[in-house]
């Protein structure tokens, strides 16, 4: 008899299609909070998530607390047919899957796959490269966030809206203290 993978989970992977009823392990690594600045609400969020996962998935999903997600893996034994991913929520994440000979499983994350973004981007200038012209199509072709043949609220981006700088000299926002 053989037994599943372990699935790796990352904070970003928790809603129920990226589980098919394995084994999952979820890696609480603090150390990636300070490589790099990150809001504390955001990280709170993170790290209650991961928990939150953890305990309503019993017996089948471990937590592990580690400063490395590779020291995670590795002291757990699981690295080749015995780990695997599904997509990869960031180019180091899918180096560390390739470097454990885990199996990457297909992105389920996305509305598109890998491959056809590429295809949309093969040949067009870096500055072409803005997600708001490559939205409009896929918005088009799946209908989703549409209203007949228009983009619900009237428009097929607000990038430009949530670019608006603060009112210069203001101290605040006026929002409501967290």
């Amino acid at each position: 008899m053989t037994t599943a993978p372990t699935r790796w989970l990352t904070a970003e992977q928790l809603g129920p299609h990226f589980d098919d009823g394995g084994p999952v392990i979820l890696v609480e690594n603090h150390a990636v909070f300070r490589r790099r600045p990150t809001h504390r609400q955001k990280a709170h969020l993170y790290l209650s998530a991961l928990r939150h996962r953890s305990r309503s998935g019993g017996d089948r999903v471990a937590l592990v607390t580690a400063d490395s997600y590779e020291d995670a893996l590795r002291e757990r034994g699981l690295t080749g047919e015995s780990l695997e991913v599904v997509g990869a929520t960031s180019w180091a994440v899918r180096a560390l899957a390739e470097r454990l000979g885990a199996t990457v499983l297909p992105d389920r994350g996305f509305v598109t796959s890998r491959a056809s973004f590429a295809a949309w981007a093969e040949g067009r200038k870096p500055s072409q490269l803005v997600m708001d012209r490559f939205y409009r199509p896929v918005r088009e072709e799946t209908g989703m966030l549409m209203e007949g043949s228009q983009p619900a609220g009237g428009q097929f981006s607000f990038d430009h809206d949530n670019r608006e700088r603060p009112p210069k000299g203001a101290a605040t926002l006026g929002l409501p203290a967290p």
